[in-house]
């Protein structure tokens, strides 16, 4: 999810000992926030900047053919991710919105996600792969399951094969 650029949401009257912002935030009445009926009270409360999961890992050898990061999301809002990998993009984690994070339900939309890449950008020691949330509304960003990342050594992305070199 975005960052929060302020506090305004949090319900300081809530009952939480911990004042968390998980489902205490201020109530909305629509003589004072006409919008909420449509919008949503996000519009009051700001936008979030972009936030950045990073992943760190390392690779004993040099690799070829096609990595293939896959991503199990619970839940989506918003404009989904982008995928980086050293500092480099990747590509984009489409997801189809299913109001799980913007209403807080219990359950979403699962969906599986791909986004394959030159296996050859990872490099030799500590890689980093990133995910990346645009800014955006408090409410919007992704909820996953599982992060798996995958080696077919056999085939390039466009899916040509890989002739294997001669042994000597």
């Amino acid at each position: 999810m975005p960052h929060a650029n302020s506090k305004d949401w949090i319900n300081p009257a809530a009952k939480d000992p911990a004042n968390q912002p998980f489902g205490w935030i201020k109530a909305q009445s629509l003589d004072q926030y006409p919008q909420t009926n449509t919008t949503g009270p996000w519009r009051d409360w700001g936008r979030g900047d972009a936030t950045t999961w990073t992943i760190k890992f390392n690779v004993a050898k040099a690799v070829q053919g096609t990595a293939i990061f896959r991503i199990a999301l619970a839940g989506a809002d918003g404009g989904g991710a982008e995928v980086g990998l050293n500092g480099q993009d990747v590509g984009p984690v489409g997801a189809m919105a299913t109001n799980a994070l913007r209403y807080n339900t219990a359950q979403g939309v699962w969906q599986e996600r791909d986004v394959k890449f030159d296996a050859s950008l990872l490099k030799v020691g500590e890689n980093d792969l990133t995910i990346t949330v645009p800014a955006g509304d408090l409410d919007s960003g992704l909820v996953y399951d599982y992060l798996r990342l995958e080696l077919n050594q056999y085939y390039k992305v466009d899916g040509t094969p890989i002739t294997p070199k001669p042994s000597t």
